[in-house]
């Protein structure tokens, strides 16, 4: 009898475009950080703003990643469709390089898979180094191309205290 094929299906997320998020890879635990400048690279998670990202509805079924750090997106350079083609942020056009499908493999993780390609968010070389590149790769189902979504959770503002005086006599 032939194998049954199953139809992968976008998640059903519960993500929030008002929250914000660590994209941390399942395989090293290291977290997408964006520069000031257009790199983005893995650093170990630290939880600090230029790895905390926006996902934002894009489309129909996807989404764009939105440094909170820099205001741009994450994007493959030069509209790249090939394997091996890099991830940097850049200004949010509206370009299919720069939309995602959040595509559930479990739990809290997903595939990040390009819109223009299909291709996965990937990080080169599987490295697990501090400063490790990112590009897109044919799916192949590695913990290197699987990311998990972790809601940061900011402290409360503090409340405005003021000095309670006595009615002078």
């Amino acid at each position: 009898m032939p194998e049954k094929k199953t139809k992968k299906t976008p998640a059903k997320s519960t993500i929030s475009a008002e929250k914000l998020y660590l994209l941390v890879s399942r395989h090293s635990g290291k977290a997408v950080e964006a520069s000031q400048e257009e790199a983005v690279t893995l650093q170990k998670a630290a939880r600090r703003k230029a790895q905390y990202w926006r996902v934002e509805p894009a489309g129909d079924a996807t989404v764009k990643l939105i440094s909170a750090a820099t205001g741009k997106a994450l994007d493959i350079v030069w509209n790249g469709t090939e394997n091996g083609a890099q991830i940097h942020q850049w200004e949010y056009v509206g370009g299919e390089n720069q939309q995602w499908i959040l595509e559930s493999v479990g739990g809290d993780a997903y595939k990040l898979k390009s819109l223009a390609s299909g291709k996965c968010l990937d990080v080169v070389d599987m490295s697990c180094e501090d400063g490790a590149l990112l590009q897109i790769w044919e799916d192949v189902n590695g913990e290197n191309q699987q990311w998990i979504l972790k809601e940061v959770k900011l402290p409360a503002p503090k409340a405005k205290t003021t000095k309670k005086t006595s009615p002078k006599k």
